[in-house]
């Protein structure tokens, strides 16, 4: 069986550093709505600014009122961030936070020097 097996470790979506992203900083998420119950919704916009070479994030929206006036939010880890959009159920695709240095990364984890014990005759 001949597979091409490819580290995690070095697959160009787990990586994370300065080369694989680009230099913009202040990002525009787009529009997202909000529905509280019939005839109680509204709409944000979101931008996120990258802070600190990505150490740190700041949140602007905007308001119903001022549709293209920014309001800061806060300042916020990567983390923390992330965890914001989704308790908000703001969805984007795993690749498009990657690529803005937001994405999740995978733990990697040594299993050479573990002993696995094969039970035959099963």
């Amino acid at each position: 069986m001949s597979t091409n097996i490819t580290s995690i470790k070095s697959h160009r979506d787990f990586l994370s550093g300065p080369a694989l992203r680009t230099r913009k900083r202040v990002f525009d998420l787009g529009e997202h709505c909000y529905s509280g119950a019939p005839g109680l919704c509204w709409s944000t916009n979101y931008w996120i600014k990258r802070i600190d070479k990505g150490a740190s994030w700041e949140l602007y929206a905007t308001l119903e009122e001022a549709p293209r006036q920014r309001v800061y939010s806060g300042t916020f880890s990567p983390t923390e961030l992330r965890q914001y959009f989704d308790e908000v159920g703001f969805y984007m695709d795993e690749q498009d936070w990657r690529d803005y240095g937001l994405g999740y990364t995978a733990d990697v984890n040594d299993v050479s020097g573990l002993r696995i014990d094969i039970v035959e005759g099963i």
